[in-house]
C-alpha cells in the first residue's frame, strides 16, 4: 500500500527557480517529520502551487548521514518544517534528526527556509538561526500570507544558487582513507571490495606524517572529486583524522568508521560516526549504509500531483525495511499469526518484567481479573511512553495477500509499527505476562484491521466464536480488547476513534479500550480471523 516514487529529473524550463539557469538536475532538500502529516500537507500545498522541485528522504531504518550530505551537497536550497515532538522531559521538544539535518544545511551554507512550530521556537530559540518563520500548529493558515511571502523570498535567493563544487564531483568514484595501522589493513580490503560491488571505482589513500595531510592538495582534490569518501580511523589521533577534518570543512559526503575496542553496537550516531570492534558487525552495517546511500530520494511535489498531499506524505513516511521470509504472513491463514507472536523475545520479556513490578507496586492487593486488567493497562501505558509512530503497511515487494510483520525488536529499532505489528506485539506481551492472549482480524467494505486482547481469568476457550459471542464476552468482562494503534502516534483517527480523542497523537488506555469495543460492535463488521494464542500453543 506504500510505494516510493520513481526518480524524476525535471526540465529546467519547468522550474520557477529560473529558466535561465543551466540545464542541470535542480532540487531543494525537504526536511520534515514523517509523523506530522496534517501540518506537512498544509505546507506541501504551497510548494505544489509554486512548483518547487522538492526531494525528500523516504523513511528508512538506516540513518545514513553521508546520504544527507550528498543531497545537500547537490541542492539549490533547503526547506525544513520543524514540528513539536513532545516527550516526558520536554513538552516542546522536536526531532533530533530534523535538528541535525538543519545543522548540516547550515554547514553547507545553502539558501534555506525554516518553518518552526511557535511552541518549539519559544522554548528553544537559541538552537535556531534568526531567519526562522514560526507557525501555529493548531491553525497554520492564519499566517498564510506570511508563509507565502517567505516562500517567495526563498525562491528568489535560491534562483542563482550554485551547488558547492559543482562539476568537480564524479559519479561512482569513492576514496577510501585508511589509518596506517596493521590492524586495519584486512578490514580495509573488505570495505574496498564492498565498494567495488556497488560499482564504485576505489582510490585508496593512507596519509602519514611524511605526507602532511593538511598540506596535501592532491588528497584534497581527490576528496573533492569523490561521490563518497570512507574513512577507516584507528584509536589514536592521526593524519587520517586531519584528512577527515578537511572533508568535513568542505562538506564532502563521508562514512566514518572508527575502531573502538569498547564498542558494543555498530549503529551510527546522530552525527553519523560508526564505532566498531567486530569486523563482521562492521561489514553488515557498512552494507546497510551503502544501500541507503545508493537509494534515490522521492519527490513529494510530483507525488502530490499524482494523488494528494496527504497520500504523498504518508508514502514518504512509510519506512523502507528489509523484510525476511520470517517476517512474512499469508493473510488468509489466521493460525499462522501464532508464528509472529514472539513471546520469548528479550524485548518482550524485559517489558513484561518491568510491567509486573509497576503493576504490583501500584496495586499490591489486586488479584484475578482486576489484576489482569491493571497489568494490561500498565503494559499499554509503558509502551506508549516510547512515542512510536503508526504506519500503513509498508511496501515489501512480495506477492498479493502476503504481509510483512515486524518482530518486537524491529519495532523498537524502527520506532514504527502497523496495526498487525502492534496486535502481535501486545499478544506477545499479554502471553508473557500470563494472560490468555487473543488476536482478531476484522474487516468492513473499506478497511481491514487487527485488535489484540485477552480472555479473562476463569473464562474457558471458545470454539469458533462469532462476532456476537465476542460482543457478549466484551460486555460481560469475559474478554478485553484494545486499539493497539492508540499506543503509537497517529496524525488522524485510525478506526472507530472520535475526532479529538487523541492527545498529542496518542490514546489513553480507557479510550483505546472504548475504541476497540466500538469497532467490534459495528454492524458492518466481519470477523476474518480469531486467534486464541493459548489454545493454539496447546
Amino acid at each position: 500500500m506504500a510505494a516510493g516514487a520513481a526518480r524524476l529529473s525535471l526540465p529546467a524550463r519547468e522550474l520557477r527557480l529560473g529558466a535561465d539557469l543551466p540545464d542541470i538536475d535542480m532540487h531543494v532538500f525537504f526536511s520534515h517529520s514523517y509523523r506530522d502529516v496534517a501540518i506537512n500537507s498544509y505546507f506541501l500545498r504551497h510548494f505544489v502551487r509554486d512548483n518547487i522541485p522538492l526531494r525528500a528522504d523516504q523513511k528508512s531504518d538506516t540513518w545514513c548521514v553521508a546520504k544527507l550530505e550528498r543531497y545537500l551537497f547537490e541542492a539549490r536550497g533547503f526547506i525544513s518544517v520543524i514540528t513539536r515532538r513532545p516527550n516526558d522531559q520536554d513538552a516542546a521538544a522536536y526531532s533530533t534528526y530534523i535538528g541535525h539535518e538543519l545543522d548540516l544545511a547550515r554547514r553547507a551554507r545553502i539558501p534555506r527556509l525554516l518553518f518552526v512550530d511557535q511552541q518549539v521556537l519559544a522554548r528553544h530559540v537559541t538552537r535556531f538561526p534568526e531567519d526562522v518563520v514560526p507557525f501555529d500548529a493548531a491553525a497554520p493558515e492564519q499566517n498564510d500570507e506570511r508563509h507565502r511571502t517567505a516562500i517567495a523570498e526563498f525562491l528568489e535567493s535560491a534562483r542563482f544558487s550554485v551547488p558547492p563544487l559543482q562539476g568537480l564531483r564524479r559519479s561512482n568514484e569513492a576514496t577510501l582513507v585508511v589509518d596506517d595501522s596493521p590492524a586495519l589493513r584486512r578490514i580495509a580490503d573488505e570495505v574496498a571490495e564492498l565498494l567495488r560491488r556497488e560499482h564504485f571505482s576505489v582510490t585508496r589513500q593512507t596519509p602519514n606524517r611524511k605526507s602532511r595531510a593538511m598540506d596535501d592538495v592532491r588528497l584534497l582534490e581527490t576528496l573533492w572529486r569523490s561521490e563518497l569518501c570512507v574513512f577507516l580511523l584507528g584509536e589514536r589521533l592521526s593524519d587520517v583524522h586531519l584528512a577527515l577534518a578537511m572533508a568535513y570543512a568542505h562538506f564532502i559526503p563521508v562514512l566514518r568508521l572508527q575502531y573502538d575496542k569498547a564498542a558494543t553496537d555498530c549503529s551510527p550516531t546522530l552525527q553519523g560516526e560508526i564505532r566498531w570492534k567486530s569486523e563482521p558487525d562492521l561489514l553488515v552495517e557498512f552494507r546497510n549504509q551503502l544501500g541507503s546511500f545508493r537509494r534515490g530520494f522521492v519527490e513529494p511535489v510530483e507525488m502530490a500531483r499524482g494523488e494528494n498531499e496527504k497520500e504523498a506524505l504518508q508514502k514518504t513516511g512509510t519506512a523502507r525495511w528489509n523484510a525476511s521470509d520470517a517476517n512474512l504472513w499469508d493473510s488468509s491463514d489466521g493460525p499462522a499469526l501464532l508464528t509472529h507472536i514472539a513471546t520469548r523475545e528479550s524485548t518482550v520479556q524485559e517489558e513484561v518484567k518491568r510491567a509486573r513490578k509497576l503493576a504490583k507496586d501500584a496495586n499490591p492487593g489486586l488479584a484475578g481479573r482486576e489484576h489482569e486488567f491493571a497489568l494490561c493497562q500498565v503494559m499499554y501505558d509503558e509502551f506508549k511512553r516510547g512515542r512510536y509512530a503508526y504506519e500503513i503497511e509498508p511496501q515489501t515487494g512480495t506477492r498479493a495477500g502476503v504481509q510483512a510483520i515486524r518482530w518486537p525488536m524491529q519495532i523498537v529499532h524502527g520506532k514504527a509499527a502497523t496495526c498487525i505489528d502492534l496486535a502481535c506485539l501486545f499478544a506477545a506481551l499479554f502471553e508473557a505476562a500470563g494472560l490468555q492472549a487473543l488476536v482478531i482480524v476484522v474487516e468492513t467494505a473499506k478497511m481491514a484491521h487487527a485488535l489484540p486482547g485477552y480472555r479473562a481469568a476463569g473464562e474457558p476457550a471458545w470454539d469458533k466464536p462469532s462476532l456476537g459471542d465476542l460482543r457478549r464476552a466484551v460486555t460481560a468482562g469475559d474478554a478485553v480488547f484494545i486499539e493497539g494503534t492508540g499506543a503509537v502516534e497517529a496524525d488522524s483517527p485510525v478506526t472507530a476513534e472520535e475526532g479529538g480523542s487523541r492527545v498529542d497523537k496518542l490514546l489513553d488506555f480507557a479510550s483505546a479500550r472504548d475504541v476497540a469495543e466500538r469497532l467490534i460492535r459495528r454492524q458492518d463488521l466481519r470477523l476474518v480471523h480469531f486467534v486464541d494464542v493459548r489454545k493454539l500453543r496447546g
